[in-house]
């Protein structure tokens, strides 16, 4: 954590990734693997773990043999989304946990539609984003577009149950984020010949471009968007 106001630093852990402040801003979630050993050639657990600023204490919510990363927080604070692949299978599924502890939850048992593709991260869902009314989390995946393999935009309910497509089109589509208000999705796409960053009305499906200049791309599969709190910037 860097102080903006006298340049202070302090180190919370080491080998450590992917941190987000908690809608209070009293803690911060990320992924660590720090004091895990590889358990398999190529292999190494990864858990989500939750920093509390005014004790400073640091809190595990994962464990065991997994690898659990990408964590989000829903906007009450109570929950934290993350990708994992404890469940077994051949691509990272959507889990949730209750960010004050807890037994994780499955929220979708499996993503994989394109079991040709080698990767287990091209296999699984990217750059998770809670909705602000938390009933929603809002991710992309790998779809087929013939002749291309390109990523689609989706949502799944938080509590659990079946996928509904938000953009599906012959472009990639990626890296959702919800506005405050629940009523724009910000997200990057190819659809100008180049990745750039758009968004899309919700209730009217209207696209708009927002980045966009000569020798100039976006490209953010492994981190995220975000737009402000009163909407206005991403």
């Amino acid at each position: 954590i860097s102080s903006l106001t006298n340049y202070i630093e302090l180190l919370v852990e080491q080998n450590s990734y992917s941190p987000a402040w908690s809608p209070t801003g009293q803690k911060i979630v990320y992924g660590t693997d720090n004091g895990e050993i590889n358990t398999a050639p190529g292999y190494r657990p990864n858990h989500i773990a939750v920093y509390n600023i005014p004790d400073k204490t640091i809190k595990r919510l994962t464990g065991g043999n997994s690898f659990d990363y990408l964590p989000v927080w829903s906007p009450d604070g109570e929950w934290i989304a993350f990708l994992s692949d404890k469940a077994g299978g051949t691509e990272y599924n959507i889990w949730k946990v209750p960010a004050d502890s807890g037994t994780a939850i499955l929220i979708h048992p499996d993503f994989n539609d394109l079991p040709g593709l080698g990767m287990i991260d091209n296999r699984s869902p990217k750059t998770l984003s809670w909705s602000r009314d938390g009933k929603n989390i809002a991710f992309a995946r790998l779809a087929k577009s013939n002749p291309k393999i390109i990523y689609s935009i989706y949502s799944i309910p938080s509590a659990g149950g079946n996928r509904t497509t938000i953009i599906s089109s012959q472009w990639s589509d990626f890296c959702p984020a919800y506005s405050p208000d629940g009523s724009t999705l910000a997200f990057i796409s190819d659809r100008s010949g180049i990745y750039e960053i758009w968004t899309m009305n919700l209730q009217t499906k209207k696209l708009k471009q927002i980045t966009g200049s000569a020798g100039k791309w976006v490209y953010e599969n492994s981190g995220k968007i975000e737009l402000y709190a009163t909407g206005n910037k991403i």
